[in-house]
């Protein structure tokens, strides 16, 4: 073996072995900020499970917006109406296969009565929750970003839960990305209803002049 194809596989073999402690590092703001809520943060403890068998499984190489809307469709209730729909992901997220891009992102729905959040796995829903608007403590609806994206959405439950969640912004499906902004202008339709972050649980007292 020569010493250029020496040197090249002990240099392969240093960057793979730093590979798990960058992926670690990474992860050490998100695992701050979810440990400093307490687990309150991006939680799914309590969602409702989907079992796997039977389901009509996302298409591979075609266009998800009918998958999506059926996966939607089915948790409406009578009068309910879909407002928009976008994929999004949780920031800041634990689960590496989000970090990568790759699998465990969201699908999040706004009704006219309802946010649904559904986490998605391998061309199938893993599991989901239904919030209801009453259900809500306090909103950051998400604002216009670049190129007609949108950008954080922020919002938290009575419960004491919260979410903050990233859209992935479908640039080359114009029905996807006309539906993520007609989500995100629905929630900034009804976000005058409601503190934009949680309530100071001991507000300051002016002293009397």
């Amino acid at each position: 073996m020569d010493d250029n194809r020496l040197i090249a596989l002990v240099v392969a073999a240093v960057v793979i072995s730093l590979v798990p402690a960058a992926i670690f590092l990474a992860s050490i703001p998100a695992m701050i900020q979810i440990w400093a809520s307490r687990g309150r943060l991006n939680s799914k403890t309590g969602w409702t499970p989907v079992p796997q068998e039977g389901q009509a499984r996302a298409p591979m190489g075609a266009d998800l917006n009918p998958w999506f809307r059926g996966v939607i469709n089915r948790h409406l209730e009578p009068g309910e109406t879909l407002e928009g729909y976008a994929r999004a992901f949780f920031r800041p997220s634990l689960d590496l296969r989000t970090r990568a891009g790759l699998l465990g992102y969201l699908l999040i729905a706004m009704t006219s009565r309802r946010i649904l959040l559904f986490d998605l796995g391998v061309r199938t829903v893993c599991r989901y929750c239904l919030i209801k608007f009453e259900d809500l403590e306090y909103l950051c609806a998400p604002q216009p970003g670049r190129w007609g994206t949108s950008k954080s959405l922020r919002f938290g439950l009575h419960s004491g839960r919260e979410y903050q969640v990233d859209f992935r912004g479908p640039l080359l499906s114009a029905e996807g990305m006309g539906q993520e902004q007609n989500l995100a202008a629905y929630f900034r339709s009804i976000g005058p209803r409601f503190p934009s972050s949680r309530p100071d649980p001991f507000p300051t007292t002016q002293a009397a002049a």
